[in-house]
């Protein structure tokens, strides 16, 4: 991957109507550690399917490729950045090989048939795909996202998993949870992922003994409230440690 600070920070979202007063969780977050994410996706008349995230990106990332070398993108309303721009850098040295490095969750979804194949590819816990998260060089990620929408499917997350199987040498997934964090726990259930340990000053994977930069909590998960506790200074810190913790990342 190109070493470089030129990262595009983005997601999606195109229901304008229910935007909180002060952004959406994913902006709050960001804005907290000092990230300036691009929401894209305001123009757009109908979500079909989630083809359409896709659709929206092809539109939009071409936009920036003399501006930026990487692009990071994120789902929008169950996404929270933890840590900011220096910290996310820092992990990203340990995929240098690599052109693009995706999201990684406990759960094969929603084709059965690919678990094998990504079963083949990596062996830890957190071994199989999930496109709501990735970062990676920005022309290399115009052509994956290129890939997908020519195949048909109308699941992103299908896609993506189908050109992993044919590009592992290009494409990683970050299994060991250095950069994303998927608050998904098939095995133990749905509410919530039982690897993680919360602090008022940390938050720990202890199954991979990492510290992730990003939380995503897909489908029905909804367990990203801890973090907001930590965030929103209900986890026993004063306001002014806090400031302190986030400005340090």
């Amino acid at each position: 991957m190109i070493k470089s600070d030129k990262i595009l920070f983005c997601s999606i979202e195109t229901d304008q109507n229910g935007r909180p007063p002060n952004g959406w969780r994913i902006e709050e977050s960001a804005n907290r550690v000092g990230i300036p994410v691009k929401m894209f996706g305001g123009g757009w008349q109908k979500w079909e399917n989630f083809k359409t995230k896709l659709d929206i990106l092809l539109e939009e990332l071409p936009k920036y490729k003399n501006e930026y070398d990487l692009v990071l993108f994120t789902d929008a309303r169950d996404v929270m950045y933890w840590k900011g721009k220096k910290s996310i850098m820092k992990a990203l040295e340990k995929f240098k090989d690599y052109k693009m490095v995706i999201n990684a969750e406990t759960n094969c979804y929603p084709n059965k048939d690919l678990k094998e194949g990504q079963d083949k590819i990596e062996s830890g816990k957190y071994r199989y795909l999930n496109s709501g998260m990735f970062i990676g060089d920005i022309d290399f990620v115009i052509d994956v996202l290129k890939k997908c929408n020519e195949d048909g499917l109308d699941d992103d997350q299908e896609s993506f998993q189908n050109i992993y199987l044919d590009m592992p040498e290009y494409i990683k997934l970050d299994s060991n949870c250095e950069l994303f964090q998927v608050m998904w726990d098939e095995e133990y259930g749905r509410s919530a992922n039982f690897d993680i340990i919360f602090n008022n000053r940390f938050v720990y994977n202890k199954k991979t003994k990492t510290y992730p930069c990003i939380f995503h909590s897909p489908g029905p998960t909804g367990h990203l409230n801890q973090l907001e506790k930590i965030t929103n200074r209900k986890f026993g810190r004063k306001y002014t440690v806090l400031k302190a913790i986030f400005l340090e990342r």
